[in-house]
């Protein structure tokens, strides 16, 4: 902690008074549904739902009001201190020299408002530490840049150059002041960013191509989302109808004409299918429109999005992994992407690694992947063991059986669900085929997915631990899972190699561990 008096309660400020009124927008659809069960279900069965509408309309903006009065952060020359809270007060204290990451962001309305969300990370927890939201855009851009110089230590004279009282930062009026004297050092602040190289953008022809090659299936989640939400403003006669529709369903269906409806939901699929592939187009285009990658001082910087803005941080002295992902699609046309993780954390919002490259011709990706991390490109790999196709058959074999036994129970021809079944056997085929790794002098390269491709490269020197486990299947096998994980691995996004042979998988760990002490 820095030794300079300071008092966060005089000294610190505040957000942006906007941010009461867009508090108050973000609490409006809660607001909204509240109501309506109050006016549409109440009576005197239901008077429960009045009080809450009551209780939820009187305390959410007297909430708001207090948590912007209460809510203050002050920057000293050394620390972010935050302090918050209604009833319970919390204090965060963040170093400066211990941030990570900066990351900028906007949405829509933010942007009609002109504020923004900061969140300041470090490697010590699995969120952001300092989040300000919301503040001015500009104010924003002046907290990441002042950041960047701290850290950086090269233009120095810009921090004994600014505005100081009581040996603090002064911040007022949520600008940050700099001696109006200093106009040649401000300048050289205002403008550190003019002194990135631009890594790598992306046109709007790529950004059309990313969202035709991606084919996700957002439409009919957006479906089964508004299915969810529609049944609790269903109409009670046709709620009635369904669930007669459903006890019956032998009755009606031995009056259908089910060719007739077969083709009308595969025609409905396809519509769907074509609904669901535009919009994943557009929501690929406004996610990263007008993408660019610039390298920094020891760090590199993301910016992307139309509607809702983003500006990201990759510290490449916390790097823990890279890694290359497409899909067999993108795969095909030579598109790959380019994720880095990094120690602590790397996305709060989806807890993935840090999109460096979302979409780009696999040479380019290659490229700079080897320009973070010094490697060659395997051409060949070591594969798991074949083992894996017959685990992999009866699991996807076992769905095919659950499928056919729906089937039956509603009376359909169930026989022609047999059809799946070599469909499931060449899955397995193919998930094998995508599993592998390549152990180098100073990296281990992991290969896997199925739909979805990942190539991981891992420093052996950033490894945490490697551990090997075996599930009671793999156990009757000789299989094993060998795991290695880095300081900033998790969950989905750890790096292992499955279904590998349980000799190979112990001498492989050997062969890491020996090779981690030696770098080390």
């Amino acid at each position: 902690m820095s030794d300079i008096n300071y008092n966060i309660h005089t000294d610190g400020l505040r957000l942006s008074p906007l941010s009461i009124i867009y508090q108050s927008i973000r609490q409006l659809p809660g607001l909204i549904l509240t109501f309506y069960f109050a006016i549409s279900r109440g009576s005197g069965e239901n008077w429960i739902y009045i009080i809450l509408a009551l209780i939820y309309g009187l305390f959410i903006f007297p909430i708001t009001l207090l948590n912007f009065y209460y809510f203050k952060y002050l920057f000293t020359k050394d620390e972010l201190i935050i302090h918050s809270g209604i009833l319970s007060k919390k204090q965060r204290n963040i170093p400066l020299k211990r941030i990570q990451n900066v990351n900028i962001t906007q949405n829509f309305i933010q942007r009609l408002f002109n504020i923004s969300k900061i969140q300041m990370e470090t490697a010590g927890d699995a969120n952001a530490e300092g989040v300000l939201d919301s503040i001015k855009t500009s104010k924003a851009n002046e907290i990441k840049n002042l950041i960047k110089s701290y850290q950086s230590n090269v233009p120095s004279n810009v921090l004994n150059n600014l505005s100081v009282d009581s040996s603090t930062l002064n911040i007022d009026n949520n600008e940050i002041l700099i001696d109006s004297d200093n106009t040649q050092e401000k300048q050289e602040y205002v403008n550190e960013e003019d002194n990135e190289k631009e890594l790598i953008s992306m046109s709007v022809k790529e950004l059309i191509i990313y969202g035709i090659l991606r084919f996700r299936p957002v439409l009919f989640v957006l479906v089964a989302w508004i299915y969810s939400i529609g049944q609790q403003f269903m109409p009670e006669d046709i709620q009635q109808y369904l669930e007669d529709a459903i006890y019956n369903i032998e009755e009606y269906s031995n009056s259908m004409n089910w060719f007739l409806i077969s083709l009308y939901f595969i025609a409905l699929f396809l519509v769907a299918f074509i609904l669901s592939w535009i919009l994943d187009i557009i929501l690929t285009i406004n996610q990263w429109w007008s993408f660019k990658l610039k390298l920094g001082e020891n760090k590199l910087y993301t910016s992307h999005g139309f509607l809702n803005k983003r500006h990201g941080t990759i510290p490449l002295k916390k790097l823990q992994m890279i890694v290359l992902f497409s899909n067999v699609i993108r795969q095909k046309f030579g598109y790959w992407g380019l994720m880095l993780e990094t120690a602590g954390l790397s996305s709060v919002e989806n807890r993935r690694p840090e999109t460096a490259v979302p979409f780009a011709k696999f040479d380019k990706v290659i490229e700079l992947a080897k320009g973070i991390i010094n490697f060659d490109f395997p051409i060949t790999y070591e594969q798991v063991s074949r083992k894996t196709i017959r685990r992999a058959f009866i699991r996807y074999f076992i769905v095919v059986l659950i499928i056919t036994a729906i089937a039956y129970s509603f009376g359909l021809d169930y026989y022609w669900f047999s059809l799946l079944i070599p469909i499931v056997y060449f899955g397995a085929v193919l998930r094998w085929q995508h599993r592998g790794w390549q152990i180098q002098d100073d990296k281990i390269i992991i290969k896997q997915g199925f739909y979805s491709r990942r190539i991981k490269i891992i420093p052996i020197n950033k490894i945490q631990t490697i551990n090997v486990k075996r599930s009671f299947f793999q156990r009757r096998l000789q299989l094993a899972t060998l795991h290695v994980d880095t300081a900033a691995s998790s969950g989905i996004n750890d790096a292992s190699i499955t279904d590998i042979d349980e000799n190979d998988a112990l001498k492989l760990m050997d062969i890491i561990s020996k090779r981690f002490h030696k770098l080390n």
